[in-house]
């Protein structure tokens, strides 16, 4: 196993020990469209944050497109929720995109668009979490984990 893709596993074994099993069970028909008490920001604020998105194949816009965010862990992977991901998308991980580095997901000078390869996850439902293995790097600064000492 990689370098990069054993801290993220280790990173995906945190995150879901620390997400209550009561907590995760969140799926696409409770999820909502609204970001409550958000506030306007740039990419350059959160240089780790990416956008998953449906490929071109699709109709709409790049935003009639995106179905969820998602933190860029290592060049070529990503964490995101399991309900984001599971059903068709994971039988066919190459319908799906990430954006990195943009603030606007119009903005066709600014970042990347990198393709999805695989989809891994927990086997338990109760664990919302999934790693997106991309073809190729993302455009975006990867999030630092915090050390044993923070």
């Amino acid at each position: 196993m990689g370098r990069h893709l054993k801290g993220a596993a280790i990173a995906l074994i945190l995150i879901a020990s620390l997400v209550g099993s009561n907590h995760a069970q969140a799926s696409s028909q409770e999820a909502s469209a609204s970001i409550m008490h958000g506030s306007p920001t740039t990419i350059s604020k959160w240089p780790w944050q990416v956008a998953i998105s449906l490929s071109w194949r699709f109709e709409g816009t790049s935003r009639d497109r995106t179905i969820c965010g998602g933190v860029a862990l290592a060049p070529r992977l990503v964490l995101t929720a399991r309900h984001c991901v599971v059903g068709r998308y994971e039988r066919w991980p190459r319908n799906l995109m990430v954006y990195s580095g943009k603030t606007w997901l119009n903005d066709s000078f600014s970042g990347g668009i990198s393709w999805v390869s695989r989809i891994i996850r927990p086997r338990s439902p109760s664990w919302d979490v999934a790693l997106l293995k991309l073809k190729n790097r993302v455009s975006a600064k990867t999030i630092k984990l915090a050390s044993r000492s923070e």
